[in-house]
């Protein structure tokens, strides 16, 4: 097994990147849809399914199949956040 994290860009600080991004978009959607119109402040359940599933689900599965497929896989995850973008941890 020779492949290896990404370590660059956003990956850098991040395991998901991508899914951060992507729950953001629909924390955006549900923003922009309440300040139009209050009275459908249940849109909400949408938001929170999306951020559900992709912290139950796909997450989870992503890094079951990270741990088997990338060989520094656990040193990467000590070394990173798995959704913030925050600084690198200290080891």
């Amino acid at each position: 097994m020779d492949n290896k994290a990404c370590r660059r860009g956003l990956w850098k600080y991040s395991h998901h990147p991508n899914y951060l991004g992507e729950m953001t978009v629909w924390r955006g959607v549900f923003v922009t849809m309440i300040l139009s119109d209050i009275s459908h402040w249940y849109y909400v359940v949408g938001m929170v399914g999306i951020i559900f599933m992709f912290n139950v689900i796909s997450i989870p599965m992503a890094e079951k199949r990270n741990m088997k497929n990338i060989s520094d896989w656990e040193d990467y995850k000590t070394e990173t956040h798995i959704e913030l973008i925050l600084p690198l941890k200290k080891r």
